[in-house]
C-alpha cells in the first residue's frame, strides 16, 4: 500500500552530485529534470491520504460503512488468519536466576599478596579475515594503454609485450636468453645496408642469408633443448615407474613368502603335536601292560 512517503519520491527530480574527484564520458549537472509528467494535469498532486483515514475514522465511530465489500471479514484459525494466533515468547535469558544472585569472580581475578600483579602488554596484533582474498581481487597485473609519439623511437619495453604473467613473467633465464637474442637482432637490422641503395644489394642479401642460416642454427638449437628436457622427463616416469613396479613385486613376493611360512610353521607344529601325543599313548599302554603282568 503506498504511503505519504512514497508519494513524495515519486514526485521529485533525478538528482545527479557533481564533485571533483568523479569522472565520467558525459556532460556533468547538478540537476537533471525529467520532462515527462505521468500524472494529467487535471488531478491533484496533494497526498489525499489524510482525507480518507478520517473518513474512514467517522464511518467506525458512526458504526456505518458506505462499502460493504470492504468489510474485513472475521480471521479463522485454520485459514489465512493462522498466523495470528502465534507469537514468539520474549526470554531476555536462557536461564532465569533470581536477582539476588552474585556470580563468582574467576580464578585469575583473585590474586595473593605474594604474587605480583601481570603487566599487561600495551599492544596487541589483531587480525581479521576479509570477504575477498588477495587472490581475488586481482588476477593480471594492470597494463595501462600506451600510444608511440610520431618521429621518435619505441620503447624496449614494448617488444616485451607478448609476455604475460604465469606465460613468460616472472622471467627466468630463458626469457632473458631470449631477450638478449632479439636485442642483437635488432642491432643486426640497424647494420643492414638501406633498399634504395642498388650497389650494396648483394651485400644485403649475402647478410640476410647468413642471418637466416644462423636463426635455422638458433631455432635447430632451441628443439634439440626441448628434446632434451622432454626425454629427461620422459626418463624420470619410466624410472619411477619402474620403482614403483620393483617395490609392488617385492611386497608380493614378501607376502607370498610369510603366507608360505606360516603353513609350513603349522604343518610343523601339528605333525609334534601329533608325535607327542602318539608318544604319550604309547607309553600309556606300556605302563598298563607293565601293570597287569605283575598281578
Amino acid at each position: 500500500v503506498s504511503s505519504e512517503v512514497d508519494h513524495i519520491r515519486s514526485s521529485w527530480k533525478l538528482k545527479i552530485p557533481e564533485y571533483g574527484s568523479m569522472f565520467s564520458n558525459f556532460p556533468r549537472f547538478k540537476f537533471q529534470l525529467d520532462p515527462s509528467d505521468p500524472v494529467p494535469a487535471t488531478i491533484d498532486r496533494r497526498w489525499r491520504g489524510h482525507r480518507e483515514q478520517y473518513k474512514e475514522a467517522l464511518h467506525q465511530l458512526a458504526g456505518c460503512h458506505d462499502s460493504p465489500w470492504l468489510q474485513k471479514e472475521e480471521g479463522h484459525m485454520a485459514g489465512s488468519d493462522r498466523w495470528k494466533y502465534f507469537s514468539r515468547p520474549l526470554i531476555p535469558f536462557g536461564q532465569q536466576l533470581p536477582p539476588d544472585v552474585i556470580f563468582a569472580l574467576p580464578k585469575y581475578f583473585v590474586s595473593s599478596l605474594d604474587q605480583k600483579p601481570v603487566q599487561q602488554p600495551t599492544h596487541a596484533t589483531v587480525a581479521a579475515q576479509t570477504d575477498y582474498r588477495e587472490s581475488e581481487t586481482q588476477t593480471d597485473p594492470y597494463s595501462p594503454e600506451y600510444i608511440n609519439q610520431a618521429a621518435t623511437t619505441p620503447s624496449e619495453l614494448l617488444t616485451l609485450a607478448s609476455l604475460t604473467w604465469g606465460h613468460g613473467l616472472p622471467a627466468g633465464l630463458a626469457e632473458v636468453e631470449m631477450i638478449e637474442h632479439a636485442r642483437a637482432k635488432r642491432a643486426w637490422e640497424a647494420t643492414l645496408p638501406p633498399l634504395d641503395d642498388l650497389s650494396q644489394l648483394d651485400k644485403r642479401r649475402r647478410m640476410m642469408a647468413e642471418m637466416e642460416a644462423r636463426e635455422w642454427a638458433f631455432r635447430e638449437g632451441e628443439i634439440q633443448k626441448l628434446k632434451e628436457a622432454r626425454l629427461k622427463v620422459l626418463t624420470d616416469l619410466l624410472r619411477k615407474r619402474d620403482e614403483v613396479q620393483q617395490n609392488y613385486t617385492h611386497d608380493r613376493l614378501k607376502q607370498i613368502d610369510q603366507k608360505l611360512q606360516k603353513e609350513k610353521e603349522s604343518k610343523i607344529n601339528k605333525i609334534n603335536n601329533d608325535y607327542f601325543r602318539g608318544k604319550g599313548q604309547f607309553f600309556s599302554v606300556m605302563h598298563s601292560e607293565r601293570h597287569l603282568s605283575m598281578f
